[in-house]
């Protein structure tokens, strides 16, 4: 048995609140842990049905949009820190059959089909000109916001959970395809 003394400092006298025992500690943290795994499912719930609408609303808005693809992992090595899982900026494409979509990497196309464009949200699409922009009708706005929310930290747990670890991501009109992903 143990006892939960504190100290009165105006008195300077110590108290016996109430005694605890092993088994009063156990249920208490098995019944903190259960109510904080709750919340986690319920978080990760609502964040994925988020995720669904959201890549529902940026297909619906980008007529010209193939497919959003992205990386997540934990990097093998981090020249000392801690390897820390995480996702990574997405790429858009035009690209819809698996052999064009397979074509893109660290958004750029590698294929022969000269109609297919993919660019990365931050470093190329910035580069696109206003013409461009016209020209691939698709909702910036959104997968901006969709890139945002996808690589908050807050957001690391139910990524994985939702896809895993060490994976691509490709998030088309019909759903999500997740492969095996090589990385450094």
């Amino acid at each position: 048995m143990y006892r939960k003394i504190t100290m009165n400092t105006e008195t300077e006298t110590f108290i016996t609140q109430k005694t605890i025992t092993l088994e009063d500690i156990k249920i208490k943290t098995t019944t903190m842990l259960d109510e904080f795994q709750a919340l986690r499912t319920q978080f990760q719930t609502e964040a994925q049905a988020q995720l669904k609408e959201i890549v529902q609303l940026i297909f619906e808005a980008s007529p010209d949009l193939g497919a959003i693809i992205w990386t997540q992992y934990s990097p093998f090595f981090n020249d000392g820190d801690e390897c820390i899982f995480s996702v990574h900026e997405v790429t858009i494409t035009n690209a819809t059959d698996e052999e064009d979509l397979d074509e893109v990497r660290w958004g750029e196309y590698g294929g022969d089909n000269k109609d297919i464009w993919a660019a990365e949200m931050y470093y190329s699409v910035g580069k696109w000109t206003m013409e461009q922009k016209a020209e691939r009708r698709v909702a910036l706005d959104l997968i901006d916001f969709f890139d945002g929310f996808i690589q908050n930290s807050d957001m690391s747990d139910v990524m994985e959970d939702m896809f895993g670890n060490h994976v691509q991501v490709t998030a088309t009109r019909e759903g999500f395809q997740v492969n095996e992903y090589s990385h450094d």
